[in-house]
């Protein structure tokens, strides 16, 4: 079968590998779409998570129909369509049985430690997929897993209707928060520039703002600032970073109200986030870091079916598995503003 297939060496090739056959516990999907992220390219540059393990099909973003069942698994049959729960764990360690499962003493995922979703056929643990509402497409269901990371941290920073939001970043995490914090009652605000940020204009936020035609500390202060002689300028509630460089979390931490939340979400190896240190303190300020979907594959599947999520503005490309290389390149390169490439398993 055909697949996106790397060493970990800067390398990225179409090749033929022999289809997974059934285990035990396990079912075979044909993949319908898998979708690109940003981790990806550090697992196709030897920089993965400490879980990723070589060679690898990559994928860990993916939807699909249940093609084949293995002996002991039990709710899924042949044709079923699925999502995949991606953080594969070995239900018996501390952290399993507190039900944080993303935190497994073995945690290990499809694309990155076992072979993924960018593949015709994939070999997953019955207990890793979740069916699909009726009526909501396997190529809209691809962004389960990223909108479950934007859905725990928006529950995990307690945002709550009528607060306003900072979203630092325009990137598909951004777009997907936003839209969350809008559909909890929030007051949307994002920060960002290029191509990207027009892909934002008709997703209805309160405020766009190009950072590289204005002062976005001035243009905030302007409009939602509000000083304190005692606490100094507040003007949001909470402040999303969604950005590889963390180069305006040190402004933005200064905008938050009284025991405000700064929710960290963007990654970047071995980077040093400088933090005005009395305004955390002297104000209460929540510095929450979050990862991961676990828990909320099923609430973010009902967000995209819903709309709330729009998925039609998040997968903004979609290419077959035979244009996989020009995907990631396509994707990388943030042709036309892409955010979310979707692939589809139509070779």
């Amino acid at each position: 079968m055909k697949c996106l297939f790397t060493n970990g060496r800067g390398d990225l090739t179409l090749s033929d590998i022999e289809k997974p056959g059934v285990q035990p516990g396990h079912v075979i999907l044909k993949t319908g779409y898998a979708s690109i992220c940003g981790t990806d390219f550090s697992i196709i540059n030897g920089d993965g998570p400490p879980w990723t393990s070589y060679p690898v099909v990559l994928g860990h973003e993916f939807s699909g129909t249940i093609a084949e069942v293995g002996k002991e698994v039990q709710d899924l049959q042949v044709g079923d369509e699925v999502v995949v729960d991606n953080y594969i764990s070995c239900h018996a360690c501390y952290y399993c049985k507190k039900g944080a499962y993303f935190y497994c003493d073995h945690h290990r995922e499809p694309g990155i430690t076992i072979n993924g979703g960018f593949a015709e056929y994939c070999s997953i643990p019955s207990t890793n997929v979740v069916k699909i509402p009726k009526g909501l497409s396997l190529k809209h269901a691809v962004i389960a897993e990223p909108t479950g990371n934007c859905l725990r941290a928006c529950i995990t920073g307690r945002v709550r209707n009528g607060e306003i939001v900072l979203i630092l970043g325009c990137g598909p995490i951004s777009a997907i928060t936003g839209m969350i914090c809008r559909s909890m009652g929030a007051r949307v605000v994002v920060l960002g520039r290029g191509e990207r940020l027009k892909r934002f204009e008709p997703m209805g936020f309160e405020l766009l703002i190009d950072t590289t035609k204005e002062d976005w500390v001035e243009r905030i202060g302007e409009q939602y600032g509000k000083y304190h002689p005692q606490w100094g300028m507040e003007a949001v509630d909470v402040v999303v970073d969604a950005t590889q460089t963390g180069e305006m979390i040190f402004d933005s931490i200064k905008f938050l109200k009284r025991m405000g939340r700064l929710i960290l979400i963007g990654l970047k190896k071995n980077q040093v986030v400088n933090v005005p240190r009395n305004d955390v303190v002297l104000k209460d300020i929540h510095v929450i870091g979050s990862t991961s979907g676990m828990g909320y594959f099923h609430e973010s599947l009902r967000l995209i079916h819903k709309g709330d999520v729009d998925a039609e503005k998040i997968i903004t490309h979609t290419f077959t598995l035979r244009e996989g290389i020009s995907a990631y390149d396509f994707f990388g390169k943030r042709v036309e503003g892409s955010l979310k490439v979707a692939v589809q398993n139509n070779y």
